[in-house]
């Protein structure tokens, strides 16, 4: 194709390739929350996409984030894709087995406040020139709104929001802050590091 560009560096393309995926969960969920799913297709789909990032993970950290000057970065990127799939393989085992959401939920605490973490470490790395003004601001509100789906399912497994508010949540999220990034990192459209 003409137009096509392609990924400035491989991070930008294991990145998407993560991003899509974990698309592909956040659709599951969704429809999950909203009553359009079996528990145990999305165990499979939660326990696949937990695998694939966490390779993908490690991937990142072992070949780009063990040397240099960018490694904090690549480690960085790189422990928030095995933070997301860990939290898949407990979604896809809480599913499998018809455990109650509640463990989830408690687990999803840890993972909101994580991604508050990495929320101020972008906007840090973004002021120091690190990413690219795209991406420092990009990975800011994907975090942000990462904090909120995670604590959506939190309030849900306490009773506290109703599950259609969750399954909203995620099929919203799903595409502005996953399959869209994702398109835009593959094609070069956008680049992460400055």
């Amino acid at each position: 194709m003409a137009g096509l560009l392609v990924p400035t560096t491989v991070t930008d393309a294991l990145t998407s390739i993560a991003l899509f995926f974990f698309g592909l969960s956040f659709i599951t969920l969704g429809g999950m929350a909203l009553g359009k799913g079996d528990p145990k297709g999305a165990a499979g789909v939660f326990t696949l996409v937990g695998i694939i990032n966490g390779i993908l993970g490690f991937i990142i950290i072992g070949a780009f984030g063990l040397a240099g000057s960018a490694a904090p970065i690549y480690a960085s990127v790189g422990l928030l894709v095995l933070i997301f799939a860990l939290t898949w393989i407990v979604a896809g085992i809480v599913n499998a087995h018809g455990y109650d959401l509640r463990g989830l939920g408690n687990a999803s605490i840890l993972s909101g406040l994580m991604m508050l973490g990495f929320a101020a470490f972008f906007i840090s790395l973004g002021l120091e020139g690190v990413f690219t003004t795209i991406g420092s601001a990009w990975l800011t509100i994907c975090t942000l709104s990462w904090a909120w789906a995670f604590w959506s399912v939190t309030l849900a497994s306490h009773g506290k929001i109703g599950l259609p508010v969750v399954g909203w949540t995620f099929l919203i999220q799903a595409f502005y802050t996953l399959w869209i990034p994702a398109v835009l990192l593959l094609t070069g459209t956008i680049e992460l590091l400055a």
